[in-house]
């Protein structure tokens, strides 16, 4: 069984309250905008982001269930696969992209 530090869980409980802070910023940016598909789109991919962080898995591909890079989630917050998954083409393609 892995040992972890507290200051390693508390690292991460900030690190994932860093970017649930960036995707409400992100949700209310869109929720201003005309609505369009696009704009849709992407309020879609913040909730469900959102909904991820909540059921405690949103650091994780929802391919290969590996960890998500966190420089892949400061790019962009919204991401579902690690950089692996995201790589191997049209089944590790990004949401939207």
């Amino acid at each position: 069984m892995k040992t972890v530090k507290r200051s390693q869980m508390l690292g991460k409980q900030q690190d994932l309250k860093s970017f649930e802070t960036r995707l409400f910023e992100r949700l209310r940016a869109l929720k201003q905008q005309n609505r369009t598909p696009e704009t849709q789109e992407d309020v879609d991919g913040v909730e469900i982001a959102l909904k991820r962080l909540g059921w405690g898995n949103y650091k994780f591909c929802m391919k290969c269930w590996g960890e998500i890079e966190d420089v892949r989630l400061e790019e962009d917050p919204t991401r579902m696969t690690c950089g692996g998954c995201a790589s191997k083409g049209p089944q590790g393609r990004e949401p939207g992209g």
